[in-house]
């Protein structure tokens, strides 16, 4: 019967001509064909959700390439004119830094007083929502404290930014900053 559900035997065989003749066995044969199929779909069914499954895992893993960066560009922002002053008759530059819309290396020189070591800055828009956060070691130089951080400016809208600056595990500092 298994050999005549599956189509296996020639039709001239005594076997697929009695099943023709007999109402019983032809059932039979009819359940087994059914069930045959059923497992069928049910294995091509998985089949292809597993292949869904695989190409769709790929796909995710695939790694899509970023936009290309631009070119660091090497750019010093000074910060000595906002240094706390004891004498009141001095006061801080009011002239707001600036710097521009780029992929930057940037060479911050800090107010004076200011120690080495890891900081951490926080550039914010005018909502107070950090845009870009990083971190970067100061070092002294040529009489000056340095801190050395890489900022991607490139993708902001021109304006008016504050820039938050802290040495590690102590206060912020806030400073006027301005995007061209």
């Amino acid at each position: 019967m298994k050999r005549v559900a599956a189509k296996s035997l020639p039709f001239d065989n005594t076997a697929v001509q009695h099943v023709g003749l007999c109402d019983f066995c032809l059932a039979d044969v009819n359940r087994m064909r059914h069930a045959r199929r059923r497992r069928r779909a049910i294995a091509a069914g998985g089949l292809v959700a597993a292949l869904l499954i695989v190409f769709g895992f790929l796909a995710g893993r695939r790694e899509s390439t970023p936009p290309p960066t631009p070119e660091a560009q090497v750019a010093t922002l000074d910060l000595r004119p906002f240094a706390a002053l004891r004498d009141d008759s001095a006061k801080p530059s009011s002239a707001t830094p600036a710097l521009p819309r780029e992929n930057l290396r940037l060479s911050v020189v800090l107010p004076l007083g200011s120690e080495t070591g890891q900081y951490e800055i926080r550039l914010m828009n005018d909502q107070l929502q950090v845009i870009q956060d990083t971190t970067g070691q100061a070092v002294f130089q040529d009489q000056e404290t340095r801190l050395s951080v890489q900022l991607n400016l490139s993708a902001l809208k021109a304006g008016s930014y504050r820039l938050w600056i802290r040495r590690q595990n102590r206060s912020w500092r806030d400073f006027p900053l301005d995007i061209k």
